[in-house]
């Protein structure tokens, strides 16, 4: 599949974000675009490839991109998880992609997964002429995905994160930082340990991905709630829901459909969280995202 590597840059200090840009073969007019990123310490290699593959397979042109902090983005330190920045790292990415030769600036779609999920709403409401966004496995309410990691890490060690996110907040003054485990077992001191984590996590992350991240992002999870920003999303939206998701709350995405009315599409599957990013359930989501996007993209 044909992509070029890219780079965009975000931040006050002029960090880079390295992305590909996948362009479909024998286009000639601008077209529309999709732009991506990973949910939760994801990287763009971590099973996002076989997404962007199949849109521009379409004939989409796609931005897929890593963070600044993350994977082959510049950022210090590394495994930085603020979501000021990754919001930021979005919206220059809309603005760059839409100044690429072939791109159709006024048909630019956004795409998340998991934590990115949110992401995308959040940046269909700062954004409002964007065409459209699709949001799977969605993180749309800290508060739930908060809850939902102090049942899966039990007390003590869900305690011992909080002590140790504190450690790593002392550390930021000094461009420190202290990491923990992106995924673990259920019990354990990280991020995401719900029952099928480690196991599904481990399937789509590539042989140099660093499970780690600043501890100090757990503090901040409780007051980030995308769904606090639906009634200002103005974009056709796809939310597609795993019902038997054990790290995020899954019924704010029929919240988001009740704020946004017809605007709104939510889909559920009875799956797990990790369960789109392989078959059978990719196949079949990704049919409705192709779908989705012909819709409401156009025709490449």
């Amino acid at each position: 599949m044909p992509r070029e590597d890219t780079e965009f840059v975000s931040g006050r200090k002029g960090d880079r974000c390295r992305a590909w840009f996948y362009v479909p073969d024998g286009t000639g007019a601008p077209g529309p675009a999709v732009v991506m990123a990973h949910g939760f310490g994801g990287t763009r290699n971590a099973g996002l490839e076989p997404f962007a593959e199949r849109f521009c397979a379409e004939g989409y042109r796609v931005l897929l991109f890593d963070y600044r902090h993350f994977g082959a983005s510049e950022g210090e330190p590394r495994q930085l998880l603020s979501i000021p920045r990754q919001l930021e790292d979005w919206q220059n990415a809309v603005a760059f992609v839409r100044r690429l030769d072939g791109v159709d600036a006024a048909r630019v779609g956004l795409w998340g997964s998991s934590f990115s999920g949110g992401h995308v709403v959040v940046t269909a409401a700062r954004i409002p002429d964007v065409a459209c966004a699709i949001s799977q496995g969605s993180m749309l309410d800290g508060r739930g995905a908060f809850l939902k990691a102090a049942q899966n890490s039990g007390f003590f060690s869900f305690n011992i994160f909080g002590l140790r996110a504190m450690f790593d907040l002392l550390l930021a003054p000094f461009g420190a930082s202290h990491n923990i485990p992106v995924f673990g077992p259920p019990g354990t001191v990280s991020c995401l340990c719900g029952e099928d984590t480690e196991t599904s996590y481990s399937a789509i992350a590539p042989d140099d991905f660093v499970n780690g991240v600043a501890a100090r992002v757990g503090l901040t999870i409780p007051f980030y709630r995308p769904v606090a920003d639906a009634h200002r999303v103005q974009c056709p939206l796809l939310l597609q829901v795993c019902d038997r998701d054990t790290l995020v709350a899954t019924d704010t995405a029929d919240e988001i459909g009740r704020i946004m009315g017809d605007r709104c599409t939510v889909i559920h599957y009875d799956n797990q969280h990790f369960d789109v990013y392989v078959p059978p359930l990719f196949d079949e989501s990704i049919e409705v995202q192709v779908g989705f996007l012909q819709e409401h993209l156009g025709s490449p």
